[in-house]
């Protein structure tokens, strides 16, 4: 038996603070295997805690989930890669063991990553099949011959990886940021031009049954006390309404707790809108991304600003408040469609607005693809050692960031720039409040 440490490395909390999900379901999954495992989360156990655990564990191996690159703000950029390498090299003058990197941010980069921070193994992907099976070929002597491995799903028992959740960061999360995250579902069919999402979980949607989604939900109630979820799929309804499924065994157990998630803008039904809000909808994150019909077809959307403000409107007449979080000067973008994009913001009722600048180009997307041929860059290695934005060359920046500073200002329920969300959520958080407290900015703006 190996001892493994799993260390999440998320730092960031802005808007607010996320159990690692992701660390926990490998760490699960490597326990079940016949590992003996610590996770170690520095959002809550910090460095200190980092260093106790790790000197009274002594493991074996150690692995990283990397959440981030950056914070992806053209306004306020604030880049991880150099805090990752402090903490590998901290780690690497202690221990002499094998380091392992995954998450979505060494996905996104794992050649790169995997040179700059001097580590022996990285996973693409999911691991929790790959990790342990890396595991036992190196206790067994048997090292692979290529260091970065593409991660495979293992769904066979996948209640037990997702159930075991640590009762400590249970109760720090729920206290911090207010809700417990669940997957219902992983990979993405669209092809938006800035996502990731399809990179890091394939362009097919693996489903999970209804029933584990629903056994998890009640866990989490019974054993966590958990009183908010967020349903973390990058886009939670699906085309064939499979995600519905989930409502109606919910609704079968009598299951009602206050939730939310992110959905696509889509030809909706008021029945659909009655059983999400009969099992605790509590507000709705938009994928819109766009507020004009010229700049969602440059972004790769397949659907109309007329859709989104269909769909927005009809979930706030049954009282389901929405936010969206918008891209302003991406391809397609103009001063005109600027303003008519803010005019059509003005006309979605019970919603509040979050505005950024720019595309933050990563590898192996559209947007990248773009500055390509438009020579923005050479190649994809230019995007780690250097945060890269798309921008229109139809608009000038310090007109765009004036314009939205003097649009969103006459606004109480718009934000421009987007950042910065973190500490008022900590504080009300704190004070009791739940979810992701956006809505609260209507409910002031109503009083």
């Amino acid at each position: 038996m190996a001892k493994l440490l799993m260390i999440s490395t998320n730092l960031m909390d802005d808007p607010y603070p996320v159990y690692p999900l992701g660390a926990n379901i490998v760490a699960s999954a490597v326990r079940s295997s016949g590992h003996d495992v610590r996770l170690v989360d520095l959002m809550v156990d910090g460095e200190n805690g980092l260093n106790a655990e790790t000197a009274e564990f002594q493991p074996d191996y150690i692995a990283f989930s990397m959440r981030n690159v950056d914070n992806v703000n053209f306004n306020q950029p604030q880049s991880f890669i150099f805090q990752y390498k402090v903490l590998i090299e901290k780690v690497k003058e202690s221990f002499r063991v094998p380091i392992i990197l995954g998450g979505s941010a060494y996905t996104i980069f794992p050649a790169e990553f995997l040179d700059y921070l001097g580590a022996d193994y990285g996973i693409i992907g999911p691991g929790e099949k790959s990790l342990p099976e890396l595991i036992d070929r190196l206790e067994q002597k048997d090292p692979p011959q290529n260091r970065i491995i593409y991660g495979e799903i293992d769904l066979s028992g996948e209640n037990g990886y997702y159930l075991a959740r640590e009762d400590r960061l249970a109760d720090f999360y729920l206290n911090k940021g207010g809700m417990l995250n669940i997957h219902t579902k992983r990979g993405c069919p669209h092809h938006c031009l800035y996502c990731s999402y399809p990179v890091l979980e394939g362009r097919e949607y693996i489903f999970r049954q209804p029933e584990a989604v629903v056994d998890e939900i009640a866990y989490l109630i019974n054993k966590h006390s958990a009183n908010f979820i967020f349903f973390t799929d990058s886009v939670f309804n699906d085309s064939e309404n499979k995600y519905l499924l989930i409502m109606e065994e919910m609704a079968r157990r009598g299951i009602s707790i206050p939730w939310t998630c992110y959905l696509r803008p889509a030809r909706f039904h008021e029945a659909e809108i009655e059983l999400m809000k009969r099992t605790g909808l509590h507000g709705v994150e938009w994928g819109s991304d766009c507020s004009t019909d010229r700049t969602l077809e440059g972004m790769g959307k397949n659907f109309s600003w007329d859709e989104v403000r269909q769909a927005h409107n009809l979930f706030a007449q049954h009282g389901i408040a929405g936010s969206h979080f918008i891209i302003f000067g991406g391809p397609g973008e103009t001063e005109a469609t600027v303003r008519e994009g803010v005019a059509n913001l003005a006309g979605l009722d019970d919603s509040v607005v979050f505005g950024g600048m720019g595309v933050r180009i990563f590898p192996n997307t559209g947007i990248c693809e773009l500055a390509k041929r438009t020579g923005m860059i050479q190649n994809e290695s230019e995007l780690f050692n250097r945060e890269v934005y798309y921008h229109s060359p139809e608009v000038d920046l310090d007109w765009l960031n004036n314009y939205l500073l003097e649009s969103f200002r006459v606004k109480r329920n718009w934000i421009f720039p987007w950042a910065g969300v973190a500490e008022r959520n900590s504080f009300l958080h704190n004070s009791g409040f739940r979810g992701p407290l956006w809505d609260l900015l209507l409910k002031r703006n109503r009083k």
